[in-house]
């Protein structure tokens, strides 16, 4: 019986060597694997970094254009006054041209009266 147990123990041991040694060699992939995914993390970091900054780059120039959009319409509301009365004035003038061409014809006789 002892050496029965003897044996036991033996192939246990032997059993908990084999454990040990591919415990080891996980260990290693396990901090191959980490060292990778930080890695990979890190430069994720530094893209989204970079992204941030291009965001806020871009958000600076619609904010911008925003901006110059609200003064531009602002302008384009305070000349709309002198464009009607540009407008108005054009119109006039169609009808004074119109009725001066036509007097001046009637005077040659070129268009009958």
């Amino acid at each position: 019986m002892l050496t029965y147990a003897v044996s036991v123990i033996l192939a246990l041991v032997d059993s908990a060597n084999s454990v040990r040694r591919v415990m080891r060699s996980a260990d290693c992939v396990v901090w191959q694997v980490l060292a990778e995914v930080t890695q990979s993390a890190q430069a994720a970091e530094v893209v989204k970094v970079a992204v941030q900054k291009v965001k806020d780059k871009a958000q600076a120039i619609v904010d911008s254009i925003a901006r110059e959009k609200v003064i531009a319409e602002g302008k384009l509301e305070a000349a709309k006054p002198a464009l009607e009365e540009a407008e108005a004035a054009l119109q006039v003038r169609d009808k004074r041209c119109f009725t001066d061409i036509s007097t001046s014809l009637s005077f040659s006789g070129l268009v009958p009266v």
